[in-house]
């Protein structure tokens, strides 16, 4: 009976849901066929109302959708194989939306209170899904849109029916179906249409004007659609363009870059114009580094073969100019480039910095450069020089090498200068200060003090000669120049007259008197000489260099000169006074006779002033006729760069051997000349200041007017260097060689040590009186002028120099008097950084002096190597090792008796030394 009850109920309430759904499906085909339904909107409303308390929803939900389906599928049979296929298209999707908003209204209960609540969706959504999945969801209706996209999109008359469905597609669906309907058909179409037009115009213009042209496209699609909806198009508009234009044949671009007309043929004619489309088109595809790659390499290349321009003999000097030119058009094309977060800035302007920091030449290039620019004397001239100059070397990683270079061009320059032109050189010194600060030009500014205070000390001079009533044989001028400053030259060994020795010993007596414990040397092989010759009926002021002064004064004899007699006066080999000879016989002072000279009576100038000038070196039949005035400046630069260099190998390379270093220096100093002069080679011995001296006299035949002798300390390495022959491969071997047979030399020499029986064991006693005498010899500057080494860790504590500042002026006093080497242990380059700053104020300590390691052990092999006649250091177990090979150690924080040698202080304060 139950079952019965429960099978009627069950009737009853399909009965109740199938006449309540008709009503509603009635309504819905009316409102699909835009028909009018009998049914009222209150009918309707109940029924809805009714099915839902009853909770028929899902049923509901699943008539609903075969409705929608059914409806979807008569669209897509009634505008199958349409002519008008995409406006057909369009107008029954919004005539189906139009629908489905009407069915939601008219089932608003159902909508919110089932469709929101149970699966958090609405009718419309639920429609649009059906509509698209069943037509851009299926391949065959899809495939029909997108052909019929793509024909209409270059159609006038179509844009408005493109622009409406493509709106469609953006909202449906979330853009689901938008890329694959209408992006892609649309780019594809636009891409078409330019692509043969393309290939003409590539064959027809050359690379600027095709890029051109591919700009100018782009920009005229952009400009079109920039207004309308398909400006979200643009980004991948441009794109396809650019790509399917430029990039699609990858012979092609690089036929753009390294082409005939491409990149690197603009660069050469500096288009500016087309490298910045060039620019622009690269960088709007993202390709930006393919540009940068053949600038760049472009720019190393021209910067290498500046570098390699050696050309001084026209100001302003070709490469100068070449290399300034180089750097402006290196900021053009920084300047092409936009500036994006996370890129490096300036990368044009960094590659120039790279080949200036791998190749020092051109910084002696350089210093010869701002030399023959202030040699002119004019102020608009020098500005001119010094901002090409600081130009140039705001891009240079390290000053070193032109420090080096424009100092012994300034030395030349100060010796000789007026006082304008020390102010001219001052203002450049400034400047470079301001730039850089003292440890650049902390020398330069003391060598020009130097100049300055030179006037007064001959005043000094000369006022003490007229108190004791002393009268030199000649007038004569002093300059005096500090050690440690000033660049390092070779001396000759010149016997001079007996009046000029009687000056130099009037100097040396009244300096001696007032400084004490200093060395002079004189400097013979610079300065000048002055005569007064008188001879028809005419009086002529003769000046040469000092070392021809023997030459000179043997041409007042009527007798012919051997060369073999005056180089045996004047202390110089045959060659040298021949050269001097022949000089003498292009100014007219001199003829020749055979092997023999003698004074050329038919000598006549129509100026006062003759000047004999050491650039001409030999006469035509000797072969060395031509001027050396072209490579005057290169040859210095040649000399004082040899130090530089082999400093640069060894910071680049911890370790070098033999032959490779041989190999390094030969490559940076090619030959530049077949035939160089041939000195006497000279001894390396140390000079350890500098003089300054001129005599001044009456007639030729007596007398000499002005000798200026100046001496100044000069490396072995550079005496070797100037003195020998200039074959490269002979001068590496042979300098290489002399610096080791000199440290060998000085390693062989005697050392003091007890004999057997007079030492002690380590551990056995000693009298605290025995460690007085190391302290007791430096006291007495024993050390001066000696090597001496010295541990980092004395003198800096990572914070501060150690001793309240103290220790920085015991450094000082001993880099100024001694060949100090400092032994530095770092941990990383930033250790490394932060020490040379430290000392490249402080004057005396040479670059190549400053040693550095990563281990205790460095610093045991370090003074093994350099054997100083003094070791200061912190380490008791280093002291232990080295004291039976050193001859002096200080051991700083150490207490107690360790030997006679070694002398223990609590700080480096103990061995300051009393400058009094």
């Amino acid at each position: 009976m139950s079952s019965l009850v429960s099978s009627r109920k069950r009737m009853a309430e399909y009965s109740t849901f199938s006449d309540k759904w008709s009503i509603i499906e009635e309504t819905i085909r009316c409102i699909f066929k835009k028909e009018v339904s009998k049914n009222s909107f209150q009918r309707i409303h109940h029924s809805v109302f009714q099915l839902c308390q009853a909770h028929y929803g899902s049923l509901v939900l699943e008539q609903l959708e075969e409705q929608f389906f059914a409806q979807v599928s008569i669209i897509v049979n009634r505008i199958d194989g349409s002519s008008t296929y995409v406006a057909d298209f369009l107008r029954e999707w919004q005539d189906y939306n139009d629908s489905v908003s009407q069915i939601s209204n008219i089932l608003l209960y159902f909508n919110k209170n089932y469709m929101y609540a149970c699966h958090h969706s609405s009718i419309e959504h639920l429609g649009e899904r059906i509509f698209c999945s069943s037509t851009l969801g299926n391949p065959e209706v899809s495939a029909c849109l997108i052909a019929s996209i793509k024909q209409l999109i270059h159609v006038p008359a179509a844009e408005s029916t493109i622009r409406d469905i493509g709106q469609e597609l953006y909202t449906a669906e979330g853009s689901k179906y938008f890329a694959r309907c209408m992006e892609t058909p649309f780019v594809d179409a636009m891409v078409d249409k330019y692509v043969v037009q393309g290939e003409q115009q590539k064959q027809a213009l050359t690379t600027s004007g095709y890029l051109q042209w591919v700009q100018n496209v782009v920009c005229s699609e952009s400009h079109k659609y920039a207004d309308t909806f398909f400006y979200i198009l643009l980004d991948k508009l441009k794109s396809a363009l650019y790509s399917s234009l430029v990039l699609s044949d990858p012979s092609s671009v690089n036929e753009m870059l390294t082409g005939p007309t491409g990149l690197v043929q603009m660069l050469e004619e500096w288009d500016v114009a087309s490298i910045s489309t060039f620019v622009q088109v690269f960088c709007a595809m993202k390709r930006e580094k393919d540009v940068t790659d053949v600038i760049a390499h472009v720019l190393k290349e021209k910067c290498e073969d500046i570098i390699n321009d050696r050309d001084t003999s026209t100001f302003p000097f070709p490469g100068v100019q070449k290399m300034l030119q180089l750097i402006e058009r290196a900021k053009a094309l920084d300047g092409l480039f936009p500036s994006e977060e996370g890129h490096s800035p300036s990368p044009f302007l960094r590659v120039i910095r790279n080949v200036l920091g791998n190749d020092t030449r051109f910084m002696e290039t350089l210093s010869v450069y701002y030399d023959n620019g202030i040699r002119q004397g004019k102020d608009d001239i020098v500005s001119t020089v010094g901002n090409n100059v600081l130009t140039i070397l705001q891009l240079t990683p390290d000053l070193e090498a032109f420090e080096v270079a424009f100092r012994s061009h300034l030395a030349v320059r100060l010796i000789y200068a007026k006082p304008h032109a020390v102010d001219m050189e001052c203002l450049f010194i400034d400047r470079l200060f301001n730039i850089y600060g003292s440890s650049v030009v902390n020398r330069f500014q003391k060598m020009v003090e130097d100049i300055r205070s030179a006037t007064a000390a001959q005043e000094k001079l000369i006022a003490d000669m007229k108190t004791k009533k002393i009268s030199p044989p000649l007038e004569f001028d002093v300059l005096v120049l500090t050690s440690g400053l000033w660049p390092q030259y070779t001396n000759i060994p010149l016997s001079i007259p007996q009046s000029m020795e009687a000056c130099k010993r009037v100097f040396q007596d009244y300096y001696r008197r007032r400084h004490n414990g200093r060395k002079l040397v004189f400097q013979m092989s610079l300065g000048s000489i002055a005569f007064q010759l008188c001879h028809a009926g005419r009086a002529y002021h003769v000046s040469a260099h000092t070392h021809f002064v023997n030459s000179i004064m043997a041409l007042n004899s009527d007798e012919n000169l051997s060369v073999a007699v005056v180089a045996r006066q004047g202390a110089l080999s045959c060659d040298e006074v021949l050269t001097q000879f022949n000089t003498l016989c292009h100014v007219g002072l001199a003829e020749r006779n055979g092997t023999e000279f003698r004074f050329n009576r038919n000598f006549y100038s129509s100026k006062p002033k003759v000047k004999v000038s050491a650039g001409v070196q030999k006469s035509a039949h000797d072969g060395g006729g031509a001027s050396t005035a072209t490579r005057k400046g290169m040859d210095g630069a040649r000399t004082m760069s040899l130090d530089a260099t082999i400093v640069k190998l060894l910071k680049e390379h911890n370790s070098m051997d033999y032959q490779t270093l041989c190999g390094a220096i030969e490559t940076s100093f090619p030959p530049r000349f077949g035939d160089g002069r041939r000195f006497k080679p000279l001894s390396g011995e140390k000079q350890e200041s500098k003089l300054g001296d001129m005599l001044k006299g009456g007639e030729l035949a007596n007398n000499v007017n002005s000798i200026m002798v100046r001496v100044i300390r000069r490396s072995f390495l550079e005496e070797v260097s100037e003195r020998l022959p200039v074959s490269t491969t002979t001068l590496v071997a042979i300098v290489v060689g002399a610096v080791s047979l000199y440290i060998f030399y000085r390693r062989k020499g005697p050392v003091q040590r007890p004999p057997t029986s007079a030492r002690r064991p380590l551990s056995a006693p000693r009298d605290a009186g025995e460690t007085c005498d190391a302290m007791m010899r430096i006291k007495q500057k024993a050390f001066v002028g000696k090597k001496i080494c010295i541990a980092w860790e004395v003198l800096y504590d990572g914070k501060g120099w150690r001793a309240q500042g103290k220790a920085l002026e015991i450094l000082r006093f001993y880099a100024f008097s001694s060949e100090v080497y400092l032994m530095c242990r770092i941990r990383d380059a930033d250790d490394k950084r932060q020490i040379l700053n430290l000392v490249k104020a402080v004057d005396g300590i040479e670059r190549h002096r400053v040693l550095f390691c990563t281990t205790e052990k460095g610093y045991e092999a370090f003074t093994r190597q350099i054997d100083p006649s003094l070791l200061i250091t912190n380490n008791a177990a280093q002291v232990a090792f080295l004291k039976r090979v050193i001859q002096t150690l200080v051991l700083v924080g150490g207490d107690g008796v360790v030997a006679s040698n070694v002398a223990c202080v609590p700080s480096v304060e103990a061995i300051a030394v009393d400058l009094e």
